[in-house]
């Protein structure tokens, strides 16, 4: 599969040596971004579309629809969100400190920490357990309605 296609088309299917190959053009093009100075978070952006062409693809080898990849972005909201309430409760119970207890102060204390530890643990265990199941589950061994298996022969 030519590279441009691995990296730009959601067609077809890629076989899990290949999602690691494209995960790896995709995570050099992140990191490069960090160090080019004004156009590098547009080169960090759009190294995401590579992302997304070879997660669906992958998705596609292991029979599943490419809207599959929704639930990645979804679950990060998710924990965002829970991470947010909890940091904000933490501020809210701190900001009124003067009228609440010592012991709701811990509270809130612990709340805080707890929104630190689920934004940043709870991103980076979901993500982890994410990238090893597009990465590591075996495709379809037969032909399935998004095509041949990647290792087959062409059609004569």
């Amino acid at each position: 599969m030519a590279i441009a296609t691995l990296l730009f088309s959601p067609k077809g299917r890629i076989a899990q040596q290949t999602f690691w190959l494209g995960a790896a053009i995709c995570s050099a093009i992140s990191i490069i971004a960090l160090f080019v100075p004004k156009i590098g978070n547009l080169l960090w952006l759009a190294s995401w579309f590579p992302w997304i062409m070879i997660t669906i693809k992958r998705l596609h080898d292991m029979g599943k629809s490419g809207w599959v990849m929704l639930i990645a972005p979804v679950a990060n909201l998710l924990i965002v969100i829970a991470a947010t309430v909890l940091l904000g409760r933490a501020v809210f119970v701190t900001l009124l400190q003067k009228d609440i207890v010592q012991s709701t102060l811990d509270m809130g204390a612990a709340a805080g920490v707890g929104g630190m530890f689920l934004l940043s643990g709870g991103l980076l265990l979901f993500n982890t357990i994410w990238l090893i199941w597009i990465g590591g589950t075996p495709g379809t061994p037969d032909v399935n309605r998004y095509g041949r298996p990647p290792h087959w022969p062409a059609a004569s």
